[in-house]
């Protein structure tokens, strides 16, 4: 994210500064299902306008930064799940790490209630460890809702109240990590997403998803072609990011619920990705292509590698399908 936060205007250049990984194994069931990495022949990702061929494919120097781009892609509770993070071209060009994040997760209770947990955090560009915040915060997130799910009275997808709560709780845990690192809290400032999707309680063909969003990261629904907003940036800040994890207050938390039936996903998407997707019906036509049916890890990073001209942020996505999808 090419942004400043509103606490600190002032940009500063990226640290490469050493952090744990915290992204998780995805598990996946291949009794039924081929490996999500295998793919058919990939596709030349689209290439839309004039490009500039002065950029740079640099790796970072840094041993211990985390890769420029992760994949993943098989069954995670109800549904088939495809993700995928690349490094923007920007950042590639000037050896600066990936500040997107992912993490997944699951909990099954029985032999039939099953549910999926995914995040994705956006770093904010202005701060100087942005990325750490970014991974903090999804790692938090994956983790206290699986622990949530786990002490329900009876296993059942949060309210779209209790799911706003348990981003207060990630924010007060990105804050933790900043005062251990001696960070100042903006440091760490990152936009969030949260999804959890159990099975439709009178659909046994689809899902119910509840959301939380803090930032301009967006939450969509993909029907064939037709992407629409589920949970969308409430105003465009331009180069300001006003609402961030940490969190100043409960109200710079957006929540929503929503239902994909067979022939519809859910995806998450930083805003170097949604952007585009509003902005290019090239990219829009792409992407619908590329994620159809039940994308393998390799496609799912493929899609994300098309070329657009003025398009240098980070890229990520999380794609939901509902397996009978």
């Amino acid at each position: 994210m090419t942004r400043q936060t509103s606490d600190d205007p002032a940009h500063q250049d990226r640290s490469t500064a050493p952090f744990v990984s915290l992204e998780l194994p995805l598990p996946q069931d291949t009794s039924d299902q081929t490996s999500g990495l295998e793919s058919p022949t990939l596709p030349e990702p689209v290439t839309v306008g004039k490009i500039h061929h002065g950029w740079k494919e640099r790796l970072l120097e840094a041993t211990d930064s985390h890769p420029s781009f992760s994949a993943d892609a098989g069954q995670l509770g109800p549904c088939w799940v495809a993700a995928a993070s690349l490094a923007g071209s920007s950042h590639r060009h000037r050896q600066q790490v990936r500040e997107d994040a992912y993490a997944l997760s699951a909990r099954t209770f029985g032999d039939s209630e099953h549910f999926a947990i995914a995040a994705l955090a956006d770093g904010a560009s202005s701060q100087p460890h942005a990325e750490f915040g970014a991974r903090s915060a999804v790692d938090a997130a994956v983790r206290i809702t699986a622990d949530w799910l786990g002490s329900a009275d009876a296993p059942r997808v949060p309210t779209s109240d209790e799911l706003q709560e348990i981003v207060w709780t990630v924010s007060d845990r990105v804050r933790q990590a900043a005062s251990q690192q001696e960070h100042r809290p903006e440091d760490l400032a990152c936009t969030l997403l949260v999804a959890v999707i159990g099975a439709h309680p009178e659909r046994p063909d689809g899902l119910t998803a509840t959301l939380a969003s803090v930032g301009d990261s967006e939450l969509l629904q993909l029907r064939s072609t037709d992407f629409s907003n589920v949970l969308a940036p409430t105003e465009d800040a331009g180069d300001v990011l006003r609402d961030f994890v940490p969190l100043k207050t409960r109200t710079q938390i957006r929540g929503a619920t929503c239902d994909i039936g067979p022939g519809e996903q859910l995806v998450l998407a930083s805003d170097g990705v949604a952007k585009d997707i509003h902005t290019s019906e090239s990219v829009r036509t792409w992407l619908a292509a590329q994620w159809a049916a039940k994308p393998s890890a390799l496609a799912a990073a493929n899609a994300l590698a098309y070329r657009r001209q003025g398009s240098h942020d980070d890229r990520t996505a999380v794609i939901f399908t509902p397996l009978g999808g």
